[in-house]
């Protein structure tokens, strides 16, 4: 930002300041028990309820005229250009909207395991502030009734994560009823900009943005996993039962010989391996067929021969130190269907014993690739200036992020993209211990510890950042999905006692695609059986059959319109060459 670029009278009243994240130091003295000194303005209930605080930038037309020597109106139309919003609403931006800058809660900076952290008196006055709001008020009033009055200290869950987000409304003066101009006069980017730390290293740069580079720094990855994987706590790891899955035959890819090779009698934790989660598609690729099986074990047969999700995939396998990969498509014999009901029925513990699954979330098909492994990112993060220092007062900086999505503030990066519409990745990813998802713009990790992001740092033990936009959307496997399957989670024993959790899967399962409809039990068949094991309710045709819950799961509804389907689909507890029509 040049010298002379000052904020216009519109963007100088936006409080920034809000925006800024704590120290590394600040969390330090949180961990030990200590107040921090001060009122960071993020931290209170702001945006927990719903009063958002937001500041007209007034007219487009007007912004594009400031964007000539304002730098965040430039910004806010250079976020229009490259967005695609401008494209999906077209009828809006005919009227030149009013643009309003608010801020969201992206996620939660959370105390470590085994860490309280409190909120000290400085902060009543802030929850005093929203008395007015019949919830808070109701708990301000029971507080004060307590016999020995109200602590000096409350705990509270964590630090709230802002970022930025916009939103283009059609003006009030053009002729459109309100209940239209509700749903179809707003288009919302949300998550548009974070804060980053320019020059301020001694402050640690905790949770700040950060630039990606066009192609994926695989040092990043690899402490991720290392990181998990040396953690003391090994909650990503479940407990081994009895002596272990074991199979009469297991293949994988052998990353080094480029072939396919076969174990016997194996148990599925002896030997490391990966997984994939992809969609298949249209494209042409190569399978593994009754008739093909002796030339795919030949050393180098895969090399040039498969698509470039599953060479992508072998690349970023030996990258991260791995010799074996588990791919369907080259893993299960694709023609032989006793081959096929020997697999599916371990499919479930295929990726829970993975060290970790690749998913290959912006793939339309299995030849899109994993982009930033050897296809460069495009999307271009830019850096303004908001704040300048002061004698009292540090700089502010604002980087834009790669991703910012539209629709609902909850719906995460990967929404939309085929590979959260196919039936098979909601089991995959469900069941699979950590991940690293591979979007269209940058890299992301979670296991049942953490989450990673290639553009925020969050590299530290100090504290982790839970986000609302991958619990709620079925993109992590620590989120509600692996929850209900997993007592010990947040938030499992609750899910695991009401079945709650699992009915969302199924709702969300139940609009998904198949290729071959008649996959749709078999495609869910691997969560239920972890889901008995666990909880010892058994399943009919997806139903409990337990009296108790039978009753209540006939009254579950879809988040779509409910389609009988009429293909047929493998009959449980027989082998795969009986097929029967779906019961309901």
């Amino acid at each position: 930002m040049a010298e002379t670029e000052t904020l216009c009278e519109h963007c100088a009243a936006i409080d920034f300041e809000q925006l800024r994240l704590p120290s590394s130091k600040d969390v330090g003295k949180l961990n030990e028990g200590q107040p921090i000194e001060g009122i960071f303005p993020f931290i209170g209930y702001r945006y927990i309820i719903d009063d958002r605080p937001h500041w007209s930038l007034g007219a487009q037309s007007r912004i594009q005229r400031s964007a000539a020597t304002c730098p965040f109106c430039r910004e806010v139309s250079l976020i229009l250009e490259t967005s695609g919003v401008q494209v999906k609403a077209p009828v809006i931006f005919e009227k030149d909207p009013i643009c309003d800058v608010y801020f969201t809660n992206a996620g939660y900076v959370e105390a470590p395991p085994g860490v309280t952290w409190k909120r000290y008196e400085p902060f009543e006055a802030l929850l005093r502030k929203f008395v007015q709001k019949a919830w808070w008020k109701h708990q301000y009033l029971w507080h004060k009734s307590l016999p020995n009055k109200r602590p000096p200290s409350l705990e509270f869950p964590g630090i709230p994560y802002p970022r930025i987000s916009l939103r283009w409304m059609v003006p009030e003066e053009h002729p459109m009823p309100p209940l239209k101009r509700y749903r179809e006069g707003v288009m919302e980017p949300f998550e548009c900009f974070q804060s980053i730390e320019i020059g301020m290293k001694e402050r640690g740069g905790l949770f700040s943005g950060r630039e990606r580079p066009a192609l994926i720094d695989l040092e990043l990855p690899r402490r991720w996993l290392r990181d998990c994987l040396d953690n003391d706590n090994d909650c990503c790891t479940p407990k081994p039962q009895g002596e272990g899955v074991g199979t009469s035959v297991f293949r994988l890819i052998d990353t080094k010989t480029k072939s396919i090779v076969e174990f016997y009698q194996h148990r599925l934790g002896d030997t490391p391996y990966v997984t994939l989660s992809y969609v298949w598609g249209t494209t042409q690729q190569a399978m593994l067929r009754r008739e093909n099986i002796r030339q795919l074990k030949l050393p180098g047969c895969l090399h040039g021969a498969t698509a470039q999700t599953i060479t992508d995939a072998i690349i970023f396998t030996s990258d991260m130190g791995y010799r074996y990969l588990w791919v369907d498509a080259l893993c299960i014999i694709q023609n032989d269907d006793a081959d096929k009901m020997c697999q599916l029925q371990i499919m479930g513990d295929i990726y829970k014993n993975a060290v970790f699954t690749i998913v290959a979330a912006a793939g339309e098909d299995s030849g899109s690739g994993l982009a930033g492994l050897r296809t460069p990112r495009t999307a271009i993060q830019r850096k303004v200036q908001v704040k300048r220092a002061g004698p009292q007062e540090m700089p502010l900086w604002l980087i834009s992020t790669v991703m910012p999505h539209t629709g609902h503030s909850c719906q995460p990066c990967t929404h939309g993209l085929p590979w959260q519409t196919r039936g098979w990745t909601l089991q995959e990813i469900a069941l699979s211990q950590r991940v690293f998802i591979f979007t269209g713009e940058q890299l992301l990790w979670s296991c049942r510890r953490c989450h990673r992001w290639e553009e925020t740092n969050t590299e530290t033990k100090l504290a982790s950042l839970s986000r609302y936009s991958m619990e709620e959307a079925h993109v992590r496997p620590s989120g509600f999905l692996t929850s209900t399957l997993w007592p010990e989670a947040n938030l499992g024993a609750s899910f695991v006692s009401s079945l709650d959790g699992l009915w969302r899967m199924i709702a969300d399962f139940s609009i998904r695609d198949f290729s071959l409809d008649g996959d749709a039990y078999d495609a869910f068949s691997a969560i239920l059986r972890e889901y008995t094991g666990m909880t010892g309710e058994q399943f009919l045709w997806g139903l409990p059959v337990s009296e108790e819950e039978f009753s209540r799961a006939l009254c579950w509804e879809a988040d779509g319109p409910l389609v009988r389907r009429e293909c047929l689909t493998t009959l449980p507890t027989t082998s795969l060459q009986i097929k029967v029509p779906f019961p309901s």
